[in-house]
């Protein structure tokens, strides 16, 4: 096992109206599940839907023209935190934890509500990879053992874009 757990959502398109309950109810029932080291219940289903609606969202706040987004969650015991960026024409902008701390703190209460829920049914995961385009695909990588895995930085050499 090399620590990484893959789930690929497929839709047609994410639902992009917040508020339309019932699209994204039918939604989740068109997951297909490609890759499931960890089972997924519903509850966690939910909440990655609603990661991957929130970062669109946000996203689509910031840049109209935007391509692929990027958000990295960790956690280590009661350590956490989260960056993520975005592609535009060929530049990558990264998120500013300062301006956007509504957004942060959503994605972070979720992503350790995800945490939670899964650490009950395997092994937990401590980096957690959403990725995004801009027609509402999306897919979502688990990784429990290396916890520099998908470093989202432009710092020495990075890209902004995380390594997959």
């Amino acid at each position: 096992m090399t620590g990484v757990f893959q789930f690929f959502f497929l839709f047609s398109r994410l639902p992009t109206c917040i508020q339309d309950i019932d699209m994204a109810k039918r939604a989740r029932s068109r997951i297909k599940l490609l890759c499931v080291e960890i089972k997924m219940n519903e509850e966690a289903s939910k909440i990655v839907i609603d990661l991957a609606k929130e970062l669109i969202s946000f996203v689509s706040s910031q840049e109209s023209n935007w391509k692929t987004a990027y958000f990295r969650f960790h956690i280590n015991g009661s350590n956490y935190g989260s960056n993520g960026s975005y592609e535009i024409s060929e530049s990558i902008k990264l998120f500013d934890p300062f301006e956007d701390e509504s957004f942060f703190d959503t994605m972070n209460t979720q992503g350790k509500k995800l945490h939670n829920i899964l650490s009950k049914k395997s092994e937990p995961f401590i980096v957690m990879l959403l990725t995004i385009d801009h027609s509402g695909n999306y897919k979502v990588l688990f990784e429990n053992k290396d916890a520099d895995k998908w470093k989202i930085s432009k710092a020495n050499g990075g890209t902004g874009v995380p390594n997959t």
